[in-house]
């Protein structure tokens, strides 16, 4: 028999002796329901309870344990808008004038955690909710996300936010028609072993994708037509998987957990599409199965790689993944979102054109550097926002300078939280509740191999030591060395091109005289932290 669950409500009663409701889970949304009595409220939510069911067949478990109330007291400043003076003439236009006082909040804040042991909180009159993995510091983050909501209103929208005259946490008790899952589990076999569900507990540690309201609310647009497939195109590393999770889950939500809707997008890679197929025909075989059961939950695929598409599955590219799902795209018998990098764009057109006509393209532009400082002092916080753990805002500005300076190719935002994300893991795996900016370079330098004298901009760099460095390991070349040093000590002072490589140096000489031992050399420098095997690629030209 199907198992009974007690979903956690919060209740609360305005000035207008009106009352509303809302099911404190984010995995699926059903809004908040009013009424004239709490009671006419929980009768409402229950009866969505029992439709989402009665379509579905299938309701998702209840993921909000513990629940408690407390109250978060927030300033907010009121901001008008008021007509543009020039002398004492009005012109066109308006600007923003805040208020000369600001008011105080208190705010309803309801906390709990997730089966999966993550303490979460909900600002219910909000609609502002967020994850930690500790709940010490849980006032301060909310404090912290309440501010973030408040920037920029008006009075008449703060005065919608005074506080309710009454809340209280309640619970519905309700009784699925059907085994918890067995339906969803009946319809999709094959696609849960080769794709992700958006929702996974696995993406979640995907970072947020901050400062990218503009692009979330664009693709989140796209995604709620019911045809058209979608190409995002920007440079690796600048966020297009954190915003197409944050878009898919956005829609999901607002599916209000009814229909095959509540689970629509499934991310994978052309890799995991084709793992373990050997003999000729069965990736087809499992790829024809995968878009079926899409078809029957009107799901989207999601492909985090236009390259692998291009390039698995055949020899060429018109035997790839990418040729076989163009006629399914151009049916609309499949509904796709591929990420891609405008390289593999431009390598598409050239072998593939086909395949490109079927999606529509939105661009994900770089962040200036104002909005990646920003983004990496709300990662800072975000990781430090238990309280067992400190981030200080100081190594974060560190990750983003040397990610800019020393791997410029890498993307951004991408790359220097890649590298947070490493220091804050060997921290923890250390025992320590916090890192700093050492510690950041010393991760960082021997992620990249790169000695720590080079990577702070406090130790200077001395010519003359440096050549001696050289010239005690390598005999009568002193030119050579002296070329060498100069090319290092302009990368030292950063006088070099980012965008361009550190230097091409030609070697040049009869045999014996030392070309390839300099060249050993300058990786022995440059590269101190990597194996001595792994400091220099060479490429015998005879071989090819």
């Amino acid at each position: 028999m199907p198992r009974t669950h007690r979903y956690p409500v919060f209740l609360w009663r305005s000035g207008t002796e009106a009352w509303a409701g809302r099911l404190l889970d984010d995995s699926w949304a059903l809004g908040t329901a009013c009424g004239a009595t709490a009671g006419a409220v929980l009768r409402e939510l229950k009866d969505c309870l029992h439709a989402v069911d009665t379509a579905d067949e299938y309701l998702p478990q209840p993921d909000f344990f513990e629940p408690e109330c407390r109250v978060v007291k927030a300033g907010a400043v009121p901001e008008y808008e008021v007509k543009k003076k020039s002398g004492a003439k009005e012109t066109k236009g308006k600007r923003t004038q805040p208020s000369a006082e600001s008011v105080m909040l208190r705010l309803p804040c309801v906390t709990g955690r997730r089966g999966s042991g993550l303490v979460c909180a909900l600002l219910p009159t909000l609609d502002e909710e967020f994850e930690i993995a500790d709940g010490d510091r849980i006032e301060e983050m909310a404090l912290h996300y309440a501010r973030q909501s408040l920037k920029g209103k008006t009075p008449a929208d703060l005065l919608r936010l005074l506080p309710p005259e009454e809340w209280r946490l309640e619970t519905i008790s309700f009784t699925p028609r059907h085994k918890d899952g067995a339906a969803e589990k009946e319809k999709l076999v094959r696609l849960p072993k080769v794709a992700e569900h958006a929702g996974a507990p696995v993406l979640r540690r995907t970072a947020r994708a901050w400062e990218r309201e503009a692009e979330i609310a664009e693709l989140e647009s796209r995604l709620r037509q019911t045809r058209g497939n979608v190409l995002l195109a920007g440079e690796s590393g600048c966020g297009k998987t954190s915003l197409l999770i944050e878009a898919a889950r956005r829609v999901e939500i607002g599916s209000g957990g009814r229909g095959p809707g509540a689970r629509r997008f499934w991310i994978t890679s052309g890799a995991r599409l084709i793992a373990g197929m050997r003999w000729l025909g069965q990736w087809q075989e499992r790829l024809e199965e995968v878009i079926a059961e899409l078809r029957r939950v009107e799901g989207v695929l999601c492909v985090e790689s236009l390259q692998e598409l291009m390039r698995l599955g055949g020899a060429k590219a018109e035997g790839s993944l990418a040729a076989f799902l163009i006629p399914y795209l151009q049916s609309g018998e499949l509904r796709a979102v591929v990420e891609a990098t405008p390289a593999e764009v431009e390598a598409c057109e050239r072998t593939l054109p086909g395949f490109l006509d079927a999606f529509a393209m939105l661009r994900v532009e770089p962040l200036d550097a104002a909005r990646e400082d920003k983004v990496l002092r709300l990662a800072a916080r975000s990781m430090g926002g238990g309280g067992a753990f400190d981030f200080p805002e100081e190594a974060a500005r560190e990750a983003g300078r040397l990610c800019r300076r020393f791997r410029p190719y890498a993307g951004f935002p991408g790359a220097p939280l890649g590298l947070m994300n490493e220091v804050a893991a060997r921290a923890r795996e250390a025992g320590r509740n916090g890192t700093n900016v050492t510690e950041t370079r010393g991760v960082f330098a021997g992620t990249t191999g790169l000695p720590e004298s080079l990577l702070d901009e406090e130790t200077r760099l001395e010519p003359d030591a440096l050549r001696a460095w050289f010239e005690e390991r390598i005999v009568a070349q002193s030119r050579a060395v002296a070329s060498v040093c100069g090319t290092l000590v302009r990368f030292k002072a950063g006088l070099n091109d980012p965008q361009r490589p550190l230097a091409v140096l030609l070697f040049a000489g009869p045999t014996g005289t030392g070309k390839t031992q300099l060249a050993k050399l300058l990786g022995d420098w440059l590269f101190p932290h990597r194996k001595e095997t792994e400091r220099l690629v060479r490429l015998d030209m005879s071989e090819y």
